[in-house]
């Protein structure tokens, strides 16, 4: 079975280092992502309508008729034309989802939504920012930026409303650790590894239960943690405690340079797709697919048949395709000022033989 995910925009970036190129077009509020399609949770939420508010009239004219009173009628939900099942092709978007000044209303989150509809998804996922401190953290915690589990809980609610498949994806954000050069959320060296583990576990086990309350399909309990993929005693007790709070696919998600390892305990696998490929800026989506192919089948048949691209993508910059992971890094670090930043992520399940894919943004 295959997947296919464009990722359209990030939603509420606040970007922070270094690169002068002008950012790209964007598209309204949406962005992207892939999920597995294993089993889903085991609940789902009741759908979700959203409400339109009545048109207000101002006229010169004492004798003109005034609108009605009455309340609108709630505005139907859009919904994905084909929800998907075990089986059938997965089209997602992810949505980089986290809060500043001003935390998303509902009216943005049901406008970022349709237009992941409108893009022809069936799938979405939802990333949001969490954090430790520094490169030799003591601890992981909420960042000012990060929703709550409340909030995640409503944006699965009303992505569910609208027939997606939802995958909920806490990932470290690497502020604090690039300040030490050369440091990466895989480098991360904690000064007590059990004090570490049971924060960080006590910060997700509040989004596990949300996930499950508001019927997520699937949540990754880790992403590019390289450094500590060995401690496989500690994310054994880490994901025992996860599945006593949600009841759906929990997955883990590692770096592309790792793509031919299988991190224990984890039933279900996904990757960060950021290959090198030598293809010029004109490469054709077939060239793209073939090239992101060939690398997807180094990994041995049977961890593909367990993987799910969980994020790839590329800048729409160019000479980027050689060194895309350079190219988000510029991009999640530059001096750009914005709440959205568009551009094109192709993610593929692996173990099919052949993909077709356009792109947005």
């Amino acid at each position: 079975m295959r997947k296919l995910f464009l990722v359209a925009t990030a939603i509420g970036l606040s970007l922070t280092a270094g690169c002068t190129a002008a950012p790209p077009p964007t598209p309204p509020s949406g962005g992207g992502l892939a999920t597995t399609g294993s089993s889903t949770a085991a609940s789902r939420p009741v759908p979700l309508t959203t409400a339109t508010s009545g048109n207000s009239l101002t006229t010169p004219d004492a004798n003109a008729t005034l609108p009605s009173t009455a309340p609108a009628k709630p505005a139907p939900t859009v919904e994905a034309a084909r929800e998907w099942r075990r089986g059938r092709m997965q089209y997602g978007v992810q949505v980089y989802w986290h809060t500043d000044t001003t935390d998303f209303s509902q009216d943005h989150s049901d406008a970022i939504l349709d237009y992941v509809v409108g893009l022809g998804a069936n799938s979405v996922g939802i990333t949001f920012p969490i954090y430790t401190d520094g490169s030799q953290p003591s601890r992981a915690y909420a960042g000012p930026d990060t929703p709550t589990d409340a909030q995640i809980s409503r944006i699965v609610r009303q992505a569910r409303s609208r027939n997606l498949h939802v995958m909920v994806r806490p990932i470290i954000d690497e502020t604090n650790i690039m300040t030490t050069q050369g440091e990466w959320r895989g480098s991360l060296r904690p000064r007590d590894l059990d004090t570490w583990f049971d924060s960080y576990q006590a910060l997700l086990m509040p989004y596990a239960a949300s996930a499950q309350a508001s019927g997520a399909d699937e949540f990754v309990l880790g992403t590019e943690l390289f450094s500590l993929e060995p401690q496989t005693a500690r994310w054994q007790k880490l994901l025992a405690a996860a599945q006593s709070a949600y009841h759906g696919v929990i997955s883990y998600g590692v770096n592309w340079t790792s793509i031919n390892r299988r991190v224990s305990p984890f039933a279900a696998q996904g990757v960060d797709l950021y290959p090198a490929l030598n293809l010029g800026d004109g490469a054709s989506v077939a060239q793209l697919s073939g090239a992101l192919e060939a690398f997807l089948m180094q990994a041995p048949a049977n961890l593909r048949a367990v993987m799910t691209i969980q994020e790839g993508g590329i800048p729409a910059i160019s000479g980027m395709y050689p060194t895309p992971g350079c190219g988000v890094t510029r991009i999640n670090h530059s001096t750009w000022k914005s709440k959205q930043i568009g551009f094109a992520r192709l993610v593929t399940r692996p173990n099919a033989p052949t993909s077709k894919a356009s792109t947005t943004g």
